[in-house]
């Protein structure tokens, strides 16, 4: 079984924890923040933007592969960037449309690597951006179930945002 987390901040007004199973796949989500806080632009730095560019050339296999099925709007439409800078950090995959950021996270995500993942998360997540991670090795395995879940988490994340928006008139 394909196992994925998305998390997304708590609503100011309550929220909470939901859980839904899908095709297989298990997402854990909650509410999206305020929809005044998605109307900002996250600034990248120049050191961010520098780097950036340097990993778009040396993508893993694992993010190859995924590249290859979500790029040039192959999936649902929606544009995905690869290796985009985000203030001070850089997310393997994001869909400005969703505020989605998606984490491809091999072995060498634990130890420090796993304490400076949660620092630059909540960072991120205060900056109304919704963070999915999917390990490496379900893309090799399982790819057709992956793009099918991004899809479906992208599409949730929208029309959250869109609800929010409507209430906020």
């Amino acid at each position: 079984m394909l196992h994925i987390f998305s998390h997304r901040l708590p609503r100011a007004s309550g929220g909470g924890v939901e859980r839904s199973e899908t095709e297989g796949v298990f997402l854990l989500y909650s509410h999206m923040p305020d929809p005044k806080s998605l109307r900002q632009r996250v600034e990248s730095t120049t050191q961010s933007r520098k780097r950036a560019k340097e990993l778009r050339r040396q993508l893993t296999p694992p993010e190859k592969k995924l590249w290859a099925a979500i790029k040039s709007k192959k999936l649902n439409n929606l544009h995905f960037r690869t290796q985009h800078p985000l203030g001070p950090f850089i997310a393997d995959f994001y869909c400005h449309a969703a505020h989605l950021i998606i984490e491809v996270d091999g072995n060498a995500h634990q130890g420090d690597q796993l304490k400076h993942d949660q620092h630059r998360d909540a960072w991120l997540k205060s900056q109304g951006l919704n963070i999915f991670r999917i390990h490496a090795r379900e893309i090799f395995n399982n790819l057709e179930a992956v793009t099918r879940t991004i899809a479906k988490v992208a599409d949730e994340c929208m029309k959250q945002r869109d609800e929010e928006r409507e209430q906020e008139k």
